[in-house]
């Protein structure tokens, strides 16, 4: 008998996808998604309902180590995509009445996300379901068409049409392919939504940390815009650098243009971006489809500028969250009460003792800037589409496009 618990092995798939993450952009948005979900006890494979992970240890034990991250990264597939929500929505909670259609349009979403799946970690698990599976006893194709299937075109409902009734009858009534279908209480379906939200967002900015490039089809269309940013604020940052920073004329590094000629000419240098601040206003008006662009920006400074170190910080009516970053920013927004500029501020004076060399802050602008005292460090307040048309009493503004 394993004596390892359900959290053990979410841990062990989340340490085995960070290996693979360098495979695709989708393997950051899943882990973001599974760091924040908690993993139980209480299924005959495993099951999620957007917010939730339960998984049974006996099948776990089973597995090796690859397939068993394959699981949770299938289970968070069905949560970032948000497929129990779209089934209430289409067919009304699971009763007995609507069984037979959550049970059809279960195996239309598992072979759909296995596909792609697969095509990333670059191998299937025998019992699962994918478009050109067939019923395990019978060995009749589960699809009609399925040599056709394109997910950059097809959705799973087009699968979900082209499923053979009797063809999988009686797939998802036992342990293996289809089993345990996703499912949770009503209760669970705001947080689902927020976290495959945050989810999103996170891990694309994540990826764009990373540089792994671009993606195409339905995975760009789900990222969306998050991992482009889209404002020219290099411009200004790089203005703010070379009229602030101290410039020196050093012979540590010789011109060598004259060496030829016996002579030695100093080099004149400048220190870089050194130390930065970027303060994301965290509360209730800033959704986290509105946060998901500064988040890419936030990052595109981190690879672009290299600042020395950089501060994170979520504010709403107070500082909820302070974070160092020296490399990939990975973010833990946190808040959601009202709106003060002045925590932001207040906290870079009481924590900071470097010199401040940029403060940049993502907002809607609607709150009480007018009470905050100019700090001696340039500000840079960017403005969220659908944000406030007044301009802040000092620093500069950059407006983000919609």
């Amino acid at each position: 008998m394993s004596t390892k618990t359900a959290a053990d092995y979410m841990t062990q798939g989340i340490l085995w996808l960070q290996t693979q993450e360098d495979k695709s952009p989708l393997i950051s948005v899943l882990l973001c998604w599974l760091m924040q979900t908690k993993c139980r006890s209480g299924s005959q494979t495993a099951r999620t309902d957007g917010a939730n992970v339960w998984i049974s240890e006996k099948w776990f034990s089973s597995m090796s180590v690859p397939h068993r991250g394959y699981v949770f990264a299938h289970e968070a597939m069905h949560g970032i995509l948000r497929h129990c929500q779209q089934m209430k929505q289409m067919f009304g909670e699971d009763t007995p009445t609507t069984r037979s259609y959550w049970r059809r349009a279960n195996l239309a979403f598992d072979a759909w996300l296995n596909h792609n799946l697969s095509a990333v970690l670059g191998f299937r698990i025998d019992d699962f379901v994918y478009p050109d599976s067939k019923h395990p006893k019978t060995g009749k194709p589960l699809f009609r068409d399925a040599a056709s299937f394109n997910p950059d075109e097809h959705d799973w409902l087009w699968l979900y049409s082209r499923l053979d009734k009797d063809a999988a009858d009686g797939m998802g009534e036992g342990v293996g392919a289809g089993d345990d279908m996703i499912g949770g209480a009503s209760g669970s379906e705001i947080e689902a939504e927020l976290r495959a939200g945050r989810a999103i967002a996170q891990g694309a900015a994540r990826a764009a940390a990373r540089s792994r490039g671009t993606v195409g089809g339905w995975l760009e269309r789900m990222l969306g815009q998050a991992t482009q940013p889209v404002q020219n604020w290099r411009t200004q940052l790089w203005d703010i650098m070379n009229s602030t920073a101290p410039i020196d004329w050093s012979m540590r590094r010789c011109n060598k243009t004259y060496a030829c000629a016996g002579g030695l000419v100093g080099t004149v240098s400048s220190p870089g971006m050194g130390m930065g601040v970027v303060a994301f206003d965290t509360s209730g008006s800033m959704t986290d489809d509105v946060l998901a662009q500064p988040v890419a920006e936030a990052n595109a400074i981190i690879q672009q500028c290299a600042p020395e170190k950089l501060y994170v910080l979520s504010v709403d009516a107070h500082v909820a969250n302070a974070q160092e970053v020296t490399d990939v920013f990975v973010p833990e927004l946190k808040g959601g009460g009202g709106t003060s500029f002045i925590p932001a501020f207040d906290w870079v004076s009481e924590h900071v003792t470097e010199d401040v060399g940029f403060l940049l802050y993502f907002t809607d602008g609607y709150g009480d800037w007018e009470n905050v005292t100019p700090p001696p460090y340039p500000v840079i307040w960017f403005i969220v589409a659908g944000g406030t048309k007044e301009d802040p009493p000092f620093g500069r503004v950059i407006r983000m496009m919609e």
